[in-house]
């Protein structure tokens, strides 16, 4: 994929096609010549499977889905020739939700839908402890890739 870039004073848009809804990301110039990069928001495992271009779907397996919402950002800023790795940026802001799961229903099986809330990651679980607790964004990613 190659991005198309359009120019604006000092934001840069990376996006594809001709006439986008959203660029996958947003670069401003900072007069002390820093870049302060905006990614678009990603739906987990369908965006990955279209940017990455990958065989098969990740769904409703965070542990799985965040690695490749990294991985997408690092394929756009690698496409940018902004860098090679994720790790060479800093993160300072992070704007990130979960889906909360599709089946089973919370009306017809409380217990089992409790069950998969859990198993997501949404009710204290220990697999994202990692990523609360870590001291620095580079951490996090490091943590995300292992």
């Amino acid at each position: 994929m190659a991005f198309m870039v359009k120019k604006r004073g000092k934001l840069t848009y990376y996006y594809e096609g001709e006439d986008p809804v959203l660029s996958a990301m947003v670069v401003e110039e900072q007069p002390d010549g820093d870049l302060r990069i905006h990614f678009s928001g990603l739906t987990g495992g369908h965006s990955a499977t279209k940017v990455l271009q990958l065989d098969s779907v990740t769904s409703m397996e965070p542990a799985i889905e965040v690695p490749l919402v990294f991985r997408c950002w690092e394929y756009w800023l690698q496409e940018a020739e902004i860098c090679q790795s994720i790790a060479e940026i800093d993160f300072i802001e992070i704007h990130a939700f979960g889906a909360q799961p599709k089946s089973p229903s919370p009306l017809s099986d409380p217990a089992g839908y409790r069950k998969e809330l859990c198993r997501c990651g949404f009710c204290g679980n220990a697999k994202f402890t990692n990523f609360s607790s870590a001291k620095s964004g580079l951490e996090r990613i490091r943590l995300a890739y292992s």
